[in-house]
């Protein structure tokens, strides 16, 4: 796997982004998982306590009718996803 680096100063963003897959055609960009949980995690450490005391309210049959629906939302929008890239 390639990890592909974005030079600064190199533009508008997305013109660096298509420069650098051009550079690297067929290479996957990934982020370094350390470097987004430390800029990204402390902007949701409040969204994620509200959620936890929020659940916390909830009683088990809340609890597992929300696991269901997500996990079927999430299997429609799969499906719908493989069915879009098939056309």
């Amino acid at each position: 796997m390639f990890f592909v680096a974005l030079r600064r100063n190199s533009g508008s963003r997305r013109s660096r982004i298509q420069t650098a897959m051009r550079e690297a055609p067929g290479a996957f960009c990934r982020p370094i998982p350390e470097t987004l949980f430390a800029r990204v995690g402390p902007v949701y450490e409040g969204v994620t306590a509200r959620w936890n005391e929020y659940l916390e309210t909830l009683t088990d049959e809340q609890l597992e009718f929300a696991n269901e629906f997500v996990a079927r939302a999430a299997a429609f929008n799969r499906a719908q996803t493989e069915s879009l890239r098939r056309t």
